[in-house]
């Protein structure tokens, strides 16, 4: 890789991708990035041409896939970062196309395969089993000020936790919804005929950079 796309790669990488993988370590999601980390090699080494349309579809009715990678924002925000969309048609799949970035691609799959390797024994019986399940589960309802009083200091220290932990995931779930609005303008500004590097954002009339037009085409051979 020169260096001119090696800067392009890992800027793109930085942006639009890192601070989700950040999350997932940080929720120590093993199952997520093992399932990311297989998916992402499946692509950079098998997903070229027509031949490896079937490793750039990746199935949300899949029970494994819905548990590490439908049911977690950030392993959504991330995959969406690297060019995965909804697919129209089934409306249950994620899917790259064919011109996906090689390089972006490759330099994931690295960064993905790093992180699985070093994350902790996923808990057994899957993805949200165990105590840990249990307690995010419970956390979801808020408890009355009268509950509050009655919690030990440790209990409310959890609580909080649980708190900020659901912020953080609140905040990914908004950023995979942002990309996805904006790989939505950008896919429907190369159909249209006479594209160009930006598109008008029409929430707000200001142009937005399409990723091509930020970091620059991917450089021959």
């Amino acid at each position: 890789m020169d260096p001119t796309t090696k800067r392009r790669v890992v800027d793109a990488w930085s942006l639009a991708c890192a601070p989700s993988l950040e999350a997932l370590q940080a929720r120590g999601a093993t199952a997520s990035l093992k399932t990311l980390s297989m998916v992402v090699k499946n692509v950079h080494e098998k997903g070229a041409g027509e031949a490896g349309a079937k490793y750039r579809s990746l199935k949300l009715s899949n029970a494994k896939v819905a548990a590490a990678i439908g049911a977690k924002p950030a392993a959504m925000a991330l995959l969406a970062g690297l060019g995965f969309t909804v697919s129209a048609k089934p409306t249950d799949a994620l899917v790259i196309g064919a011109d996906f970035d090689a390089p972006l691609i490759g330099f994931a799959a690295q960064q993905l395969i790093a992180a699985a390797a070093a994350a902790p024994p996923a808990a057994p019986g899957g993805a949200g089993a165990g105590a840990g399940g249990k307690r995010e589960a419970a956390a979801m309802a808020a408890p009355s000020a009268g509950a509050l009083e009655k919690m030990s200091m440790k209990q409310r220290a959890r609580h909080e936790t649980e708190q900020r932990e659901r912020q953080a995931r609140a905040a990914v779930e908004a950023q995979r919804q942002e990309l996805l609005r904006k790989l939505a303008a950008d896919k429907k500004a190369r159909a249209a005929e006479g594209w160009s590097a930006s598109v008008v954002d029409k929430s707000d009339g200001k142009a937005m950079e399409t990723f091509r037009g930020k970091f620059g085409e991917e450089p021959a051979g």
